[in-house]
């Protein structure tokens, strides 16, 4: 009588089903959690800038001193020569944003209305809107 000997352990077919379902589910995952990626870091970097903002406001009312933060360097016109008291807000490598007026903080800690947008590189990601006195920023888009 002959016994059959079967090894443990998995077919070629069975190994590249696997591998098969596998691929499918990283093509269908991979975009959605690098958009997610992208969302966060845009969220990041306006409560960085929110954070900065925050503390020039903070800074205004301690050397009871008008600051205005002016667009990022690389916003600014070519020759543009910052004044005394011309403050800009450091954002992370590959973002900048441009302001519609100067955003002025008075010395009691007051903000004048304004407008920003944010940039990765060229792309505009978001616009933001001041909310008032207060220095806050709301998101538009």
């Amino acid at each position: 009588m002959n016994k059959l000997h079967f090894k443990a352990g998995y077919s070629l077919i069975e190994i590249l089903f696997v591998m098969a379902i596998i691929a499918v589910t990283a093509a269908i995952s991979l975009p959605r959690a690098a958009s997610a990626l992208d969302q966060v870091i845009s969220h990041t970097v306006f409560f960085e800038f929110q954070r900065q903002v925050s503390e020039f406001r903070a800074r205004a009312f301690r050397e009871e001193q008008v600051l205005t933060v002016v667009n990022s360097p690389d916003g600014q016109p070519a020759g543009a020569i910052p004044q005394t008291g011309d403050v800009s807000v450091k954002l992370r490598s590959g973002w900048s944003y441009k302001l519609n007026a100067p955003l002025t903080i008075d010395s009691g800690a007051g903000c004048s209305l304004a407008n920003a947008d944010l940039y990765n590189g060229q792309r505009l990601i978001m616009h933001l809107q001041s909310r008032g006195h207060d220095c806050r920023f709301i998101r538009t888009l």
